[in-house]
């Protein structure tokens, strides 16, 4: 028989285990991203042309959302480029990162990663975006046919952790302050999930090597358009 002064503890000892479960659970896997990509692009000078998509996975570090291709066909009748689209979040904010990404996103493989900042540093209204520029794994050495970037929630796109980690604290910060004091707990305790370490990925493609400046003209375009 429990005598009065165990069942209390016994409560107490299996709501905690119960809530253990609920935090493990929740804590080793990266949830699915929140934000969702257009099915349709609208860029001035280009039709865009949707050409599949697939559907977003879970992860233990990374999960992804829907992945969209769009071919980017110039009304000039230069070569067209491809375009993928995938909203990424990370279980924590370190595992944010595009050199990441290929282990759950093949297509985002990146060789002779070259890193570039677009747009002026001390820019306050505009703040600079980071790029990397490379080739795909069937390319030859030294070409440029791909540019990569990561658009957080607020806009900033970013590369690698460090240009990354400063945006999507920041933002979380802005978006923390307004919730309830019980919103803000189960937040923290992680039983209502963090929706800021996410950003979506963003890769334009050309068929042969090109111009650095092309793909940085287009994706100021595709930015703009996101």
């Amino acid at each position: 028989m429990t005598t009065p002064i165990l069942r209390p503890l016994l409560l107490l000892l299996a709501g905690l285990t119960a809530g253990g479960t609920v935090l493990k659970g929740l804590t080793l896997a990266a949830p699915l991203p929140e934000r969702q990509v257009p099915a349709s692009l609208s860029l001035p000078g280009y039709r865009v042309v949707p050409i599949g998509s697939r559907a977003g996975q879970g992860g233990r570090d990374l999960s992804h959302g829907t992945l969209r291709r769009f071919q980017l066909q110039p009304t000039n009748g230069a070569p067209a480029l491809g375009l993928l689209l995938v909203p990424v979040r990370g279980r924590n904010v370190e595992h944010l990162q595009l050199a990441r990404l290929p282990a759950v996103l093949p297509e985002f493989a990146l060789f002779e990663r070259q890193l570039k900042w677009l747009g002026r540093a001390d820019a306050t209204d505009s703040p600079p975006d980071q790029l990397a520029l490379g080739r795909g794994p069937a390319d030859s050495p030294g070409a440029i046919t791909r540019l990569q970037t990561c658009i957080t929630p607020g806009g900033r796109g970013g590369v690698t952790e460090d240009s990354l980690i400063g945006p999507l604290i920041l933002e979380r910060h802005a978006t923390f302050f307004p919730y309830t004091l019980t919103t803000k707990l189960k937040r923290f305790l992680g039983l209502l999930p963090n929706s800021r370490w996410e950003c979506l990925a963003v890769q334009l493609q050309t068929p042969s090597p090109s111009d650095p400046q092309r793909l940085e003209q287009v994706w100021k375009l595709v930015k703009a358009a996101l």
